[in-house]
């Protein structure tokens, strides 16, 4: 017996456009773990440093400010994020620390989303994937260098201090070849394998 899951229609979402936008089967992937909260105008919803475990999608009125402490010890408001979108671990893959202050500027209502949630549903669903990762390049990015994807995980097995999920053989393959490197002025070419670090931070 296959289980169905009930559609939800558009008007009855939450208001918030991110969630609006997405089709019935993505939304039916996240529907059923949404808290709903109201807020304040101040309330803190992330510290610097501060390990980013909820989503918050703002709805109707509600705004979020991402404030920078500067050097002459002024916040400075750097993102304002309203209905459009969402704060925290939207395409960072969750669990990262903040980078900045985010309190709420405007109170009202939103919607939390476990941030471990909403990655199970971005596993089983491209498109869903697709819509956060172009939210995040169009509205909380000002540029973007460089597009990768990663993969690793933690896992241990007892007794073995090395303990790959997959063939050795191929393990090591991947780390001898050469890797291939793509720029926009020298088009694509490739170096010696560990020639040089790769450096990348997610933002929360």
């Amino acid at each position: 017996m296959t289980a169905r899951r009930l559609a939800v229609p558009v008007e009855d979402r939450p208001i918030n456009n991110l969630l609006k936008r997405l089709s019935e089967s993505d939304y039916a992937l996240i529907a059923q773990h949404f808290e709903h909260q109201d807020t304040k105008p101040n309330d803190l919803l992330y510290s610097p440093g501060d390990n980013v475990q909820i989503v918050y999608f703002p709805c109707g009125p509600t705004l979020v400010s991402f404030l920078i402490h500067n050097e002459d010890g002024r916040d400075v408001e750097t993102i304002l994020v309203g209905r459009e979108g969402a704060v925290g671990g939207i395409v960072s893959q969750g669990y990262l620390p903040a980078y900045s202050r985010i309190i709420v500027k405007f109170g009202g209502p939103v919607a939390r989303l476990r941030v471990g949630k909403l990655e199970e549903a971005k596993m089983k669903s491209a498109s869903l994937r697709n819509v956060f990762a172009r939210y995040a390049a169009d509205h909380l990015f000002s540029e973007i260098d460089e597009l990768g994807t990663r993969d690793g995980a933690n896992l241990t097995v007892e007794g073995y201090d090395f303990a790959p999920s997959f063939s050795i053989w191929t393990t090591i393959e991947e780390c001898l070849n050469p890797p291939v490197i793509w720029e926009r002025d020298r088009g694509w070419f490739t170096t010696a394998p560990f020639s040089e670090p790769e450096v990348f931070h997610f933002p929360a």
